[in-house]
C-alpha cells in the first residue's frame, strides 16, 4: 500500500495473499472494506497510516459514516442496565454495550480511554494553557481545562488554528501568553 496515494472506490489496495510477514498485524480504518482476501476502497481520497498503523482513507465528507472498532465520541441520549443509546455524530445513533468496555463489570461502570493525538497545534497550546482532550474518529472534540474561560479559549483557538501554518500557529499561542488567560 502507497501511503498518500489518491484511490477510488472499487481500487484494490492490498491482496492480503501476497503479504509476506503474516505474524504482522495491519488494522483498516474508515473508507475500507474486506472482500475475499483483498482489502478495497469504498470512498475516494487519500490513504493515510496514523501512529496507531491504522490505515485508513482521509476525505472531506460532511456526514460520519461508523465503522465497528472505532474510537468516538458521542453524546448519551438514553442509557439501560446494559446498554446505552449514543449520539456519534452519524445519521443513526449507536448502541453502546456497557459490559464490552474494557474492565466493565455489571458492578462497575465503564471507563472511557482518552487519547492525545501527535499535532503541533496541540502541543504548542499545551505549553500555554493546560488541558485534557479526546478526539474521536467521528470528528467530535472534548476539551477541558482548568477553567472554564481557559476551556473557551481552547476552542476558539482549535478552531482559527486548523487550517493555520506553524508560524501563525506560533504567533497566536504567544498572544495567548501575553493576554494570560486566568
Amino acid at each position: 500500500m502507497e501511503i498518500g496515494k489518491i484511490v477510488m472506490p472499487g481500487d484494490v489496495l492490498l491482496d492480503i495473499s501476497s503479504v509476506q510477514d503474516k505474524s504482522e498485524n495491519i488494522i483498516f480504518g474508515p473508507g475500507m472494506k474486506r472482500e475475499d482476501n483483498k482489502i478495497i476502497a469504498i470512498k475516494c481520497g487519500i490513504l493515510k497510516k496514523n501512529s496507531s498503523k491504522v490505515y485508513y482513507i482521509d476525505n472531506h465528507q460532511n456526514r460520519y459514516v461508523p465503522c465497528r472498532g472505532e474510537n468516538v465520541i458521542g453524546i448519551v441520549l438514553k442509557k439501560g442496565t446494559d446498554e446505552a443509546v449514543v449520539d456519534i455524530g452519524s445519521s443513526e445513533p449507536a448502541i453502546a454495550d456497557l459490559l464490552s468496555f474494557e474492565g466493565a463489570t455489571k458492578r462497575n461502570k465503564p471507563a472511557l480511554k482518552i487519547f492525545l493525538p501527535n499535532s503541533p497545534i496541540l502541543k504548542r497550546l499545551g505549553i500555554t494553557i493546560p488541558y485534557e482532550i479526546a478526539i474521536g474518529v467521528n470528528g467530535r472534540i472534548w476539551v477541558k481545562s482548568t477553567t472554564i474561560e481557559k476551556t473557551l479559549v481552547l476552542v476558539q483557538a482549535l478552531s482559527v488554528l486548523e487550517y493555520a501554518t506553524s508560524t501563525e500557529i506560533e504567533l497566536m499561542c504567544d498572544h495567548f501568553s501575553t493576554i494570560h488567560v486566568s
